[in-house]
């Protein structure tokens, strides 16, 4: 692997992981925080 494959799989992480508080709070329901909390989990 060259150099900017590597960076590129390096921050592939920290973008996946910042994702999830968007995805709780425009995509869950509110009125169901065990469920939220669940699906924040699992990943």
């Amino acid at each position: 692997m060259n150099r900017s494959t590597t960076v590129l799989l390096t921050a592939l992480a920290p973008v996946s992981w910042g994702t999830t508080y968007a995805v709780t709070t425009e995509f869950l329901p509110a009125d169901r925080p065990l469920f939220t909390a669940s699906l924040r989990a699992l990943p």
